[in-house]
């Protein structure tokens, strides 16, 4: 068995090249939008690429299984409760299929999402007995995936209780040996406490995970329901797009080179632009209404979490040589109206002449007695389970994947203090909250940590309230 595994650390997304070297032939499961690199080391390894696996309809990117089909002629297979309007052989529990000596059996794994499965595979070359498990978000390393992305509270917790038996009935089941490669790894907002390593066994897992250790189908509920991330809000286009395909990479326009000119002009006739640069060369001077989201291996969730679907991009950049690792990123999150990038970066907009807008960022030191004395509204924009490790007293809780939704719960009587874990995730918020109007904004340089760091007093163990975040 030949097996290689692709992992997208932004997205903590797993994908894999599984195959039979000697006969030839290999499978490709849950691929990545951005075909090349399968094409590539199957190519490299002699491979070539039947089949097309997915374990369920992905939310947290654009599946490539078509654009990856088209390419190779391979056969889609894919749970036929998935709803797939795009080319597919459907399978269902039970189902085996041959790629050369390896042996594919379909396992249904609903719970993640209903349509789910999972698919055991065994080298007949050595023995029948199941030798790996591509378990999509059915079980990870140190968690399970979770439930509650199609519906309300009533649907995820109905979710959670068909993913306890998928757990107990279909997967820990199976025998220690069984290798376990998941889709989702740490980094995916699919799961919370997903373990650093990128694979794991089964007999492991029964032993440590506390998604198998779970007493009962209540307790699982309980476990697997909190703390889970703020969903962002390009997911909710996710599901509909995978199900019916998207459009060939091949066929998208490439971005241009804008004047700044040019650029005035499309943001004139709603185009938005975005930032690329680091959060601290955004805070001291950027296109005004600018989103300020910097190009690191987050880029593309943060532009889902808080761009506009519907608008013309403009991409500012540090370098013109990062336009093909942000459109990459992008175009994952399904991103496609990518129109151009400034010529000569914000250089060229500065000398130009154009207004430039600044975003007000000082150290601890200097916001300390303001926030102690109440002068200022403190805005934490972490995740709940960060929040509740050590925040501000008094702070305001919205994760920065809410804030567009909620500007409305955001005061304005006094100036605004925005806080994270380090200042990447305030610098998004605070762009936000700048393109919405509002003014007497500043950054907290370096974040909670940078506060916390002389012994301030942070407090512990707070729960924030939060509305529920369904992409239903």
């Amino acid at each position: 068995m030949f097996l290689h595994q692709f992992f997208v650390r932004g997205l903590g997304h797993a994908s894999y090249l599984v195959g039979d070297a000697d006969a030839g032939v290999a499978a490709v499961v849950d691929p990545r939008r951005d075909v090349d690199a399968y094409v590539d080391l199957a190519r490299d390894e002699g491979l070539r690429i039947t089949e097309i696996l997915e374990t369920h309809v992905h939310n947290d990117y654009v599946s490539g299984a078509e654009e990856l089909r088209q390419r190779t002629g391979a056969t889609v297979r894919a749970a036929a409760n998935a709803a797939l309007t795009r080319p597919h052989q459907a399978i269902a529990d039970g189902d085996e299929f041959r790629l050369g000596s390896l042996r594919f059996r379909v396992v249904a794994t609903p719970g993640h999402t209903p349509d789910h499965v999972s698919f055991a595979v065994a080298d007949l070359s050595r023995s029948s007995d199941d030798y790996v498990l591509f378990a999509g978000g059915a079980l990870l390393v140190g968690t399970a995936a979770r439930p509650d992305l199609l519906g309300g509270p009533e649907e995820a917790a109905r979710a959670a209780a068909v993913e306890f038996a998928t757990l107990r009935d279909r997967i820990a089941t199976l025998p220690d040996w069984v290798e376990l490669y998941p889709t989702h790894g740490a980094g995916s907002l699919c799961g919370s406490g997903i373990g650093g390593k990128r694979w794991s066994t089964i007999g492991y897992e029964r032993r440590h995970n506390p998604a198998l250790l779970q007493p009962d189908a209540d307790a699982f509920r309980r476990f697997i329901l909190t703390d889970q991330p703020t969903i962002p809000a390009y997911w909710r286009r996710m599901r509909a797009l995978n199900q019916a395909g998207v459009a060939p990479l091949a066929s998208l326009l490439e971005p241009r080179p804008m004047t700044v000119a040019a650029v005035e002009h499309a943001v004139g006739h709603d185009a938005v632009v975005v930032d690329a640069r680091e959060p601290e060369v955004f805070a001291a001077g950027h296109i005004p209404g600018s989103f300020g989201i910097g190009l690191g291996d987050t880029f593309g969730t943060w532009v889902g979490s808080v761009v506009p679907a519907d608008r013309r991009l403009i991409l500012v950049l540090a370098h013109d040589d990062d336009l093909a690792a942000a459109v990459v990123q992008l175009r994952r999150a399904g991103y496609d109206r990518v129109e151009g990038y400034l010529m000569g970066g914000f250089d060229a907009w500065r000398a130009s002449g154009k207004s430039i807008a600044r975003l007000d960022a000082r150290t601890a030191d200097e916001l300390e007695p303001e926030i102690t004395g109440g002068g200022v509204h403190v805005l934490d924009v972490r995740e709940a389970s960060e929040w509740r490790s050590g925040h501000i007293a008094g702070a305001i809780h919205i994760p920065g994947g809410a804030l567009p939704r909620r500007l409305d719960d955001v005061p304005a009587d006094r100036p605004l203090v925005v806080v994270c874990g380090g200042g990447y995730r305030s610098t998004v918020a605070a762009s936000v909250l700048e393109r919405a109007g509002r003014t007497r904004l500043i950054n907290l340089i370096g974040g909670v940590t940078a506060y916390a760091a002389e012994g301030r007093p942070l407090v512990v163990g707070e729960t924030p309230t939060q509305p529920r975040e369904i992409l239903a």
